[in-house]
């Protein structure tokens, strides 16, 4: 049972005292509940040992460590401990440090190490920028990625003006090893461009004004920042203009290619303001080695590929000395090498890499011990790693994984350490009640400090190192194209990163949304049961998880019964109904199908689901004395340790709701509305909590407000009764 049955037990207990509302009973109350925490903890630390399940090796109780006894963690739904799981032992963080500092310093954008083939990069290689892109479109890009493309995968690289231009200069001064063709002196007509690109169905390929196919870029942004004379050599022959590209299957004679690149540069978006053009020195190579020096330090070379720079193989792995002669080279002094004076730490750890090729096989399942809540302290970063790499705020992780930070800071994950749970920490003077909160809502150790210390970060809750880093060492789900394999050595931002294709598993959800076989249960049935009830439905034998709902092709909205699209994808409402002419008695049948969620609908005590039903008139106005209204929830009562009702839908199930009424002379429309209130239990709870604190009732009541918008309506039907 994780830390929600300690919390829920002791709001069973003090429930009855959340009922007092009298000024005069408070400082009377305050000592009552002070006794209570002091005689329920013990008695928590008193139960079989199942039922500490994923917590920590010891709880702070009244400021005294406490060590429970060992127990065996049971997995959800099963009788027999957990084994560790068969992955080798990680390399040690020293040679991960090394293997990152040569992929940022751009050794294996240069250099092939050893046999293996350089791992694709995820960004687009760079040898033919200085004939595709305009100087101006180039400078913006660099300043911003998302102004011109909000979409951007590239990340906001923070660089000076200077910095901006030294690597502007560098790119522009790169030479692909072939000349772009002469355009030919005829005039460009674009309207006949624009007749030409239906003719030719670009628009298969190609989206135009949020229409078209995926297999090509977009084209409505040419104009900004591609040159006429590359894109009309891009036309005539794709393949050499841009290697790796396939040609198309049309040639396009010289006055077609014209036309079609004019109505293609001419399809800008109206106001796209670009800064003035840079201009540069043929002669300043000196500007583009500094800028080659900046783009390196900065770590474009992580994702970009640059061929010209190609230098000679390394044999890996190297002996000590050879890594010396390596290390040494650039620090000589010349023109065409470029200089580092690494400190002696990156020097180490890069000396490390260099020597020692080992790697690892792709695990099949999680350490053992990963789950283990709280998340153990990461301890001491090594002196080499980056900024980036040292810091465990999801801001740090935005500078490369845009889109997963986009998506996760808007996600109720993003929002667990909320004003509502943060009401009811401020006045808590257990630490180890607030640890046993925050084991799930904020599970890194680094952040129970910052909460107690009143210095945590809102809206950061389950934050990217949650899920991701254990003692430094990154996690993440296998790609099929980038595996580690102990033949290869990859390098890469996060060195020796460990791909699982655990991240993809419904267990790996299960520590935080499933209650162990021992935990807190009304009537026979746990508290929380998510990952039982999917173990259970069809869903669990087509391989269907709960990533595949929650977070498909990987996305990190982790939307659920707070988002209307999710849920309207889970559920379907189908009405059948039939009409005496002779006795005027209306008979309907209203059926939930849950179709698609995995399991229960919905899966927590929180939500509810409301079913109203109702004769309307000709207008729409709603018959008096026929409205009827039915609950699909879970219900329960804590102080009482019983579950009320539970109409819930089961995965594959359905919910039947049986309308009958006498039909009036007016009435005309049958109406089924079907409302979703996420945040129905919090409702009344927030209400009725005794704040102690100012601090406390004024995060309460923010809790308060930010639900009162929650409930939204799921499915509206109007039936004409004839």
């Amino acid at each position: 049972m994780t830390f929600a049955c300690g919390k829920r037990l002791f709001a069973l207990i003090m429930s009855p005292f959340y009922f007092f509302q009298s000024r005069r009973r408070r400082l009377k109350r305050q000592k009552w509940r002070k006794r209570l925490r002091r005689a329920l903890f013990p008695f928590l630390l008193s139960l079989p040992p199942t039922v500490w399940g994923n917590v920590n090796d010891f709880a702070l109780i009244e400021g005294v460590r406490i060590q429970p006894p060992a127990a065996a963690v049971l997995s959800p739904g099963t009788s027999q401990p957990n084994h560790p799981s068969p992955i080798h032992p990680l390399p040690p963080l020293e040679l991960t440090a090394g293997r990152v500092l040569l992929q940022r310093y751009g050794c294996t954008t240069c250099h092939q190490f050893g046999k293996s083939t350089p791992a694709p990069t995820p960004g687009p290689a760079l040898d033919a920028i200085a004939h595709k892109v305009s100087p101006t479109w180039l400078a913006a890009w660099l300043e911003d990625p998302f102004t011109y493309l909000p979409a951007s995968r590239m990340p906001r690289v923070v660089l000076t003006p200077t910095e901006r231009r030294e690597i502007a200069a560098f790119l522009l001064g790169l030479s692909p090893g072939w000349r772009l063709p002469s355009r030919p002196d005829l005039p460009p007509d674009p309207y006949r461009g624009s007749d030409l690109f239906d003719a030719l169905r670009c628009q298969q390929c190609h989206r135009v004004g949020g229409e078209g196919g995926l297999r090509g870029p977009a084209l409505d942004r040419l104009g900004t920042k591609t040159s006429r004379r590359w894109l009309y050599a891009f036309l005539k022959a794709p393949h050499i203009a841009q290697p790796g590209t396939p040609s198309h299957s049309f040639h396009l004679v010289d006055q077609d290619a014209l036309d079609l690149c004019e109505f293609l540069v001419r399809r800008a978006p109206s106001g796209a303001e670009l800064p003035d053009d840079f201009t540069f020195s043929e002669q300043d190579t000196i500007l583009a080695h500094r800028g080659l020096r900046i783009a390196i330090e900065r770590g474009c070379f992580q994702c970009h590929a640059v061929r010209s720079l190609r230098g000679p193989s390394l044999p890996m792995p190297a002996a000590a000395s050879t890594a010396d002669s390596w290390l040494d080279h650039h620090r000589a002094t010349g023109e065409t090498i470029l200089q580092f004076h690494f400190l002696p730490t990156a020097r180490l750890a890069m000396h490390r890499a260099l020597q020692d090729t080992t790697s690892i096989p792709n695990p099949v399942a999680l350490p053992s011990d990963f789950w283990k809540l709280p998340i153990p302290p990461q301890g001491s970063t090594p002196e080499a790693y980056s900024p980036e790499n040292r810091d465990l705020a999801p801001e740090a992780c935005a500078s490369c994984h845009v889109r997963q930070w986009e998506e996760w800071r808007n996600s109720r994950h993003a929002r667990s350490l909320s004003p509502g749970l943060l009401g009811q920490l401020v006045d808590e003077e257990n630490p180890g009640f607030i640890q046993h909160c925050l084991t799930c809502h904020a599970p890194l150790s680094e952040q129970y400090r910052t909460v107690t210390d009143g210095d945590f970060t809102p809206d950061h809750g389950i934050t990217c190192a949650g899920c991701h880093v254990r003692a430094h060492r990154y996690f993440g789900p296998a790609k099929p194209d980038r595996r580690l394999t102990a033949s290869r050595f990859t390098g890469g931002q996060h060195g020796d990163a460990v791909r699982t294709p655990a991240f993809r598993q419904s267990e790996f959800c299960a520590p935080c949304h499933q209650s162990d076989l021992a935990g807190l249960a009304f009537d026979g049935k746990l508290l929380q049961n998510t990952h039982g009830e999917w173990a259970a439905s069809p869903h669990s034998a087509r391989e269907e998880t709960c990533q595949s709902c929650h977070m498909p092709d990987g996305q990190h909205f982790m939307t659920g019964i707070h988002d209307q699209v999710t849920v309207s994808r889970a559920l379907d409402l189908e009405i059948d109904w039939k009409l005496s002419p002779e006795t005027r008695h209306l008979r309907a049948t209203v059926r939930i199908h849950n179709r698609g969620a995995g399991h229960h609908v919905p899966t927590y005590v929180t939500p509810a689901i409301f079913v109203k039903v109702a004769l309307g008139d000709e207008r729409g106005g709603v018959i008096d004395g026929t409205l009827q209204t039915r609950i699909v929830q879970r219900r329960i009562q804590l102080f009482e340790n019983r579950e009320l009702f539970d109409t819930r839908i089961p995965a594959g199930g359905a919910w039947l709701f049986e309308f009958a009424s006498q039909l009036p002379a007016h009435a005309q429309l049958l109406t089924v509305v079907v409302e979703v209130d996420p945040d129905h239990f919090y409702r009344s709870f927030f209400e009725q909590y005794p704040s102690d604190s100012v601090q406390s009732a004024s995060l309460i009541q923010q809790a308060h407000a930010q639900i009162l918008d929650s409930p939204y309506i799921l499915f509206v039907r109007t039936i004409t009764l004839e």
